[in-house]
């Protein structure tokens, strides 16, 4: 939306070439952290009170898009002739168009969906929570909303989902939940979808992420706080139930979110409950539950607390656990394609499959340093998966990211910025009967990466990227014994340029 803006000069200022200004919302309440950037020059974010200030910009006629997830963008003509340009403040209406929402997934750092030169889906505000009310199985909502994405298995599992073909890694906020040593299946289903703000999904590679990111990345970003509020409660309470013995497919989702700011600290809390019904088919038939979504309970608790050091330092804590397991009275027969279909029949089996827990923990702290940006992340996740009359995996990993961002102007309209850092991950993984005996070996995994990738901005039409990516792997199989015989691990070392 374009702005037509009058300014107030000052030539009295101690710092030459000073733009500064504020960002309020329809109410008058300052806006902290929104994007705004004079093109071709800088960047920068408001603080908590809604301020923002720019020096050493060169005079003449500069544009200035200021931009903030859930508000429209606002683009505006300034002119800087002075020493000083006080500007008027900036009114943002909010609106459900996510076409210039900023994401971070496809370079690591805040960036408007128009400007990274990538196929991305952003999911989120009103078509998440449509979705939701339809079906909130997070892969059934990527498979309905994401063309690149193949079919939903209907399940709790995502052995068969594809990215164009290829295979993706799965984050929340950053943090892995796809098990690279072996694949559990279940890392699309690890978190609530009451739990989520948004999705980001990127389609292709990139030297940003490694290990298992070839077809692509899908980053599930967690609810943020409402930062215009002291305190927000919002319940969201769904039921579903078939007309066919509706005491028994009855189901219901209750989810509850508290949010808010204080001063410098803001915080999320979310819990979620629920239980799905027996499934039967139009004309009645129970549909076998053999990794089916029927008679499950789940659970899922989010917390968030964020502590604003000052304009240009914040820290973030985050822990999140999910459960969810299937309890059927019934147990699945084999079916034949085209003849006869798979369905449920009584049994006093008792094989609880599902995730019986997830739990992801990070501590981020985000900061600026003259004109560079920098992120860093630790963080730590532990899943156990069970595969129904078969097995169960067990998964975790740790891991550190330090990233950093720099900018370099060219010219006026030419500038080039720099994204470059360090992955770090430790990987353990075992499978196991359900009788906790061994399947594979204990596995275990080191991984050391450096990435550099490059963001040209050439005039205000063409934006390049490139990047390059090393990564270092120290790989250890333990020892394994069946029926008497041992059959001894081994390790080994690889590394990649790409």
């Amino acid at each position: 939306m374009e702005k037509p803006m009058t300014v107030k000069k000052n030539g009295h200022g101690q710092e030459p070439r000073i733009i500064k200004g504020k960002v309020k919302n329809s109410v008058g309440k300052g806006l902290s952290n929104v994007y705004i950037n004079i093109d071709g020059i800088n960047s920068t974010k408001t603080d908590n009170e809604g301020n923002f200030i720019f020096s050493k910009i060169p005079k003449g006629i500069h544009s200035m898009t200021v931009k903030h997830i859930g508000f429209q963008e606002i683009r505006s003509q300034i002119a800087l002739e002075g020493e000083i340009l006080e500007l008027p403040d900036f009114v943002m209406e909010q609106t459900s168009n996510h076409l210039n929402e900023v994401v971070v997934t496809a370079s690591r750092l805040a960036e408007s969906i128009d400007e990274v030169p990538s196929s991305i889906t952003y999911i989120g505000g009103k078509t998440l929570e449509d979705q939701r009310l339809i079906n909130d199985n997070l892969p059934n909502i990527l498979m309905q909303k994401v063309p690149s994405i193949s079919p939903s298995e209907e399940s709790q599992n995502n052995f068969i989902a594809k990215i164009r073909g290829r295979n993706f890694l799965v984050l929340i906020d950053g943090i892995p939940q796809s098990t690279p040593l072996r694949n559990g299946g279940r890392d699309m289903k690890t978190i609530d979808a009451s739990a989520i703000d948004h999705i980001e999904v990127i389609n292709g590679a990139s030297a940003m992420y490694g290990n298992g990111a070839a077809g692509g990345i899908i980053n599930y970003i967690t609810k943020k706080p409402k930062i215009d509020k002291s305190f927000h409660s919002s319940t969201s309470l769904n039921n579903s139930l078939s007309l066919v013995k509706p005491s028994e497919t009855y189901g219901y989702n209750l989810a509850q979110v508290f949010s808010g700011s204080q001063n410098k600290f803001d915080y999320v809390v979310q819990g979620k409950i629920a239980r799905t019904g027996v499934v039967r088919s139009s004309d009645g038939t129970i549909v076998s539950p053999f990794y089916g979504l029927g008679e499950t309970k789940s659970y899922n608790t989010l917390a968030k607390i964020g502590y604003q050091i000052n304009d240009n330092h914040r820290i973030e804590l985050m822990g999140n656990y999910y459960r969810s397991v299937q309890d059927s009275k019934y147990v699945g027969t084999k079916g034949e394609f085209g003849s006869k279909p798979a369905i449920g029949i009584p049994s006093d089996t008792v094989i609880n499959g599902g995730t019986p827990y997830n739990k992801a923990f990070h501590v981020k702290y985000d900061g600026n340093f003259g004109r560079t940006s920098a992120n860093m992340s630790l963080y730590y996740e532990d899943m156990n998966t069970v595969f129904e009359t078969y097995n169960q995996t067990y998964s975790d990993h740790k891991g550190a990211r330090l990233n950093f961002s720099t900018p370099f102007d060219l010219s006026n309209n030419n500038k080039v910025t720099l994204i470059y850092g360090v992955d770090l991950l430790k990987d353990h993984t075992v499978q196991k009967t359900l009788s906790d005996e061994l399947v594979t070996p204990d596995m275990n995994m080191k991984s050391g990466a450096l990435y550099l990738q490059s963001k040209f901005n050439l005039a205000d039409y063409w934006i390049v990227k490139g990047g390059v990516r090393y990564e270092n792997l120290d790989f250890k199989v333990g020892d394994l014994t069946k029926a008497g015989k041992v059959t001894p691990g081994d390790k080994s070392n690889s590394n990649a340029f790409v």
